[in-house]
């Protein structure tokens, strides 16, 4: 890029001085009328003339360095833009950085053309500067004029970038526009980071690279369906639900009749045959008699096939009484319900979850669905169920045996799941920092897990499962890993969403996760970061947070010492977080990505007088000059177009 003077085959400006002169000391030859005075008076013109040339060349000089610098510059800073931007644009935008930088307007500087192969990502300008002369001017040179080239061409470097995003519930609120309006933050962000997407990521892709992951995040960060399994671990599924019955199938019989003396047993007759035998437990109803009716009761007697008497029910007077009613036998003593769900994997005192019965208890619970969870959240036993008699098949429901209060309709029941409600588990049964019993589901988020600083391959070590609460549940928008297709970066940026607490600290460990050449993602081969030696390619992470860092996880759960804004207090485990709080994590996390020599650059966002936020993205950044606030959406793209040059001009050469 050294720029050469417009000089011939010699010093041109050196030969018109010379010219000039030559010419005075002819005529100084030839006049014969001449004093000393005049001569030596012309003589000391030639001598300011030619000492002050030395002057006239240092000041052309330093303003042909200022051109130079200026114009190297522009080209570093609109080669990315060579895919997109005319020619003769890029010639009026680079001619109006050189005349700012030179700061003299004393000296013209014109750009006179610019070349652009955007197969090879080059792009080059070439100029000119006059400088006006303050001495050589006494002998007809009025100015001095010099070339300046600059090239900028895409050199060997990839580029891999992954950019962290918060989208919490925070991001709803509003900032000024910097065009006198306001809009949402949210909406800010999808514009910046839509141009962040377009300074990074090139079309071309040879003979170098540049890729994007995005990585939204609030109360976690949401891996999908399709990865969750490899990277949070399988989870135990419900099992179906055949069957639900507290009694012996087709054990039902009606009641015709029954009889006995005065304080004799009362002896009950079948109008069909039953099967009944001493010592089974059965359920009589709708007889009229208050001694059975309603109640589980013992068989004590069977006197024949359609005859039977019940512990403890006499006469109280002789009588012998058509009745109408029901007997059936009960399937175990208590005649609690049985339920049916083959290869449960549950076993006794285990906690279970059911959900989707048809079986209903309609006389006692106002049409409530009493098996599911459709009662107050505050009792346990609507939340889950710990079972008993558990074997491979079937397990039986504690304080389920019917009663005059419980009439289940129809039996059996049938369909509906059952799952069971341990880590792993798709439902979590956990006890709350207040004390109450909650259950909530798995999500397809992730959380921190206990090796938290570290980038192990989830195949080494799974990541922290997410079971979301209704009130702060797992964000919709997906991470995406590393790719060059513009079109889906575009699509995610567009579809970003405000919802949720600030789990800033996963936001980070994924960011990082996404470029180390360690983590080994379940992603396809198109997106997984360069491993060996990277020396040619440029790892880059930017973390963006309009708050502070307030929730952290126990066992999945949002940990009770998460802080003020994490979401409902009656949501969060009885355990604090055993890697720390949020902030403690992030600070963790950066330091790791700091020695792996990650280039982090942070943007704070609004944040205010929150101090944590702003120390956080002070601390996480790897150069002083990689941290940046922005308090205004057109702050935000300002910032992420900085961001964008600062890693586009790195893969330059000139």
């Amino acid at each position: 890029m050294t720029p050469g003077l417009r000089i011939g085959g010699g010093f041109p400006w050196v030969d018109g001085v010379m010219r000039h002169l030559h010419k005075l000391l002819r005529r100084f030859a030839h006049d014969e009328g001449g004093a000393f005075a005049v001569i030596f008076g012309v003589m000391a013109i030639v001598l300011v003339a030619l000492s002050g040339a030395v002057v006239d060349y240092v000041a052309l000089q330093q303003a042909r360095s200022r051109a130079q610098i200026a114009l190297d510059a522009a080209a570093l800073a609109l080669q990315q833009e060579i895919y997109t931007t005319p020619k003769s644009e890029l010639i009026v935008r680079a001619a109006a950085l050189v005349r700012d930088r030179i700061g003299d307007t004393r000296t013209a500087s014109e750009i006179n053309d610019a070349q652009v192969d955007t197969k090879l990502g080059l792009l080059s300008f070439t100029g000119e500067l006059t400088v006006p002369t303050m001495f050589v001017s006494l002998v007809g040179v009025t100015e001095l004029s010099a070339n300046i080239f600059s090239e900028a061409v895409r050199g060997s470097l990839d580029v891999e970038v992954a950019v962290v995003v918060d989208v919490t519930g925070s991001m709803t609120d509003t900032v000024p526009n910097g065009k006198g309006g306001y809009e949402t933050k949210i909406s800010a962000l999808r514009t910046a980071l839509n141009q962040l997407i377009d300074i990074v990521v090139k079309p071309e892709q040879t003979p170098s690279y540049s890729k994007m992951a995005i990585v939204p995040y609030s109360v976690a960060v949401n891996v999908g369906e399709t990865y969750a399994p490899a990277i949070r671990g399988p989870v135990i599924a419900p099992t179906g639900i055949s069957n639900i019955n507290w009694a012996v199938a087709n054990s039902a019989r009606s009641i015709s009749n029954f009889y006995g003396d005065k304080n004799k047993p009362l002896t009950f007759t079948t109008s069909k045959p039953h099967s009944l035998t001493v010592n089974d437990r059965v359920f009589v109803s709708g007889t009229g008699l208050s001694a059975v009716d309603g109640k589980v009761l013992t068989v004590s007697l069977v006197s024949s096939t359609s005859s039977f008497q019940l512990s403890g029910v006499v006469a109280s007077s002789n009588t012998n009484t058509n009745i109408n009613g029901t007997v059936a036998e009960c399937q175990i003593a208590t005649c609690d319900l049985v339920v049916t769900s083959a290869n449960h994997g549950l076993k006794t005192d285990d906690y279970a979850y059911i959900q989707g019965t048809s079986l209903r208890n309609y006389s006692s619970n106002n049409n409530y669905n009493w098996i599911d969870n459709n009662t107050s959240e505050f009792d346990d036993r609507f939340i889950v169920w710990q079972i008993k008699n558990a074997n491979t098949n079937n397990f039986s429901l504690p304080d389920t045996a019917p009663s005059n209060g419980r009439n289940y309709g129809t039996l059996p029941g049938t369909g509906g799941t059952v799952s069971c409600v341990l880590p792993g588990c798709q439902h979590l049964y956990y006890v709350n920092k207040q004390g109450d019993g909650r259950r909530q589901e798995i999500s397809t988020c992730v959380t921190e897990r206990p090796s938290h600083a570290k980038d192990l391959p989830p195949t080494v070590s799974y990541l922290g499962r997410n079971y979301s609460s209704d009130n702060n549940p797992c964000l919709s928008t997906e991470v995406q890993p590393l790719t060059d297709n513009k079109t889906i970066l575009h699509d995610l940026a567009n579809d970003l969403t405000a919802t949720g607490s600030t789990a800033g600290h996963i936001g980070i460990g994924w960011g990082w996760y996404m470029v180390s050449a360690n983590f080994k993602g379940p992603w396809p081969a198109a997106s997984q970061p360069a491993v060996g030696d990277t020396k040619n390619v440029i790892k880059a992470v930017v973390i963006m947070t309009d708050g502070a860092f307030n929730t952290s996880y126990c066992n999945g759960v949002i940990a009770k010492d998460s802080g003020s804004g994490s979401g409902n207090e009656g949501n969060k485990i009885n355990c604090n977080s055993p890697n720390g709080d949020a902030f403690t994590q992030a600070k963790a996390l950066c330091a790791a990505m700091h020695a792996e020599r990650i280039r982090v650059y942070t943007v704070a966002f609004d944040v205010g007088g929150i101090a944590q936020a702003k120390e956080i993205m002070t601390k996480c950044a790897s150069e002083p000059g990689f941290a940046f606030d922005a308090t205004t959406g057109a702050d935000l793209s300002s910032v992420f177009a900085s961001i964008g040059e600062n890693l586009s001009s790195l893969r330059l050469t000139r």
